[in-house]
């Protein structure tokens, strides 16, 4: 993870992820056959990059943006074809999601938050969508 503070008011941070397994529920030892050798485990995604943008506008000390943008490689899935399984492709995604919170007498977080803003359709298991665009609200205690 990385993060970087350009200014009191704007600061980054970044996180990648990648994931090198191989599924030992279709084969115990992957260097019995090169199909699996490295294989990616169901639902695996190889490579993940989240960034979280927060941005404090100036003038308003209590309010507080942050973007955070992921993007999802393609992962392996099964599907299910006449009643016979075989292996199939999850496409890769990428989604964004918007929380806007301000600090209430140091003691209460007021949150709005948009998730999916852009309403991007995308699975991460086959034949199952991800939510829509979502809206949340409300109030949390500081501890």
């Amino acid at each position: 993870m990385s993060k970087w503070k350009k200014s009191e008011t704007l600061s980054f941070s970044l996180n990648y992820t990648y994931t090198s397994t191989y599924d030992g529920a279709e084969q115990d030892d992957p260097n019995k056959n090169e199909n699996y050798h490295n294989a990616q485990m169901v639902r695996v995604p190889r490579n993940i990059v989240n960034l979280a943008t927060n941005m404090k506008i100036p003038g308003y000390k209590n309010l507080d943006l942050t973007l955070n943008t992921k993007w999802s490689d393609e992962a392996r899935d099964y599907g299910n074809g006449n009643r016979t399984w075989r292996d199939e492709t999850i496409d890769d995604y990428l989604v964004n999601d918007l929380s806007i919170k301000y600090n209430l007498w140091n003691t209460y977080n007021l949150f709005f938050d948009v998730n999916n803003i852009l309403d991007e359709k995308y699975e991460t298991a086959r034949d199952y969508s991800q939510m829509d665009r979502t809206f949340n609200f409300g109030i949390r205690r500081v501890y």
